[in-house]
């Protein structure tokens, strides 16, 4: 269980990009997390050895030139 008030946000390094880990499995290679971008901030291009799914709560984002906004999912 992760609980919203106790939420734990960390710096991912990048300006005004933070980092929540709701679930992680080694063995299995698997994480889920949620990204916190303030407006205007980036996230450099990444691969993924597996499947990316992407939400987006609040506000819009831009993935492969395409932008999406609250409600959409990825």
């Amino acid at each position: 269980v992760q609980r919203g008030a106790a939420a734990d946000w960390r710096s991912t390094g990048l300006p005004g990009v933070e980092l929540r880990t709701l679930f992680e499995d080694p063995t299995r290679a698997t994480r889920t997390i949620l990204l916190r971008m303030a407006p205007g901030a980036s996230f450099p291009s990444h691969p993924h050895p597996g499947v990316e799914e992407c939400y987006v709560i609040e506000g819009a984002v831009e993935i492969g030139g395409v932008v999406y906004v609250a409600g959409d999912y990825m």
